[in-house]
């Protein structure tokens, strides 16, 4: 598992909302909504249009990155609108579905 999913996994443990998929995706359910989260590792510290194609790859729509050491670029985050992909920082995500 990516550190990036490892840390999400922690913060959402006790909530009992996901699944692990593989290294880089966990499938939240909430009140029977099914969402696949990509998490990057920290070799993909630049969100850039590959790393959204992965995420697409991955059947995932919503990709979550911990900004502390990882930023989107507007390009990636146009091309994930384009295919349905939701991009945001951590914090963000916690304050949604945390």
């Amino acid at each position: 598992m990516s550190s990036s999913a490892y840390w999400l996994f922690n913060k959402l443990k006790d909530k009992n909302i996901f699944r692990i998929l593989n290294e880089n995706c966990l499938e939240i359910d909430l009140d029977g909504n099914k969402t696949i989260v990509f998490c990057p590792t920290s070799d993909e510290y630049e969100i850039t249009t590959a790393i959204v194609q992965k995420a697409k790859n991955l059947n995932a729509t919503l990709l979550a990155y911990p900004s502390q050491w990882c930023k989107a670029t507007s390009s990636a985050i146009s091309y994930g609108k384009s295919l349905g992909i939701k991009i945001m920082p951590f914090r963000k995500f916690l304050s949604i579905y945390g």
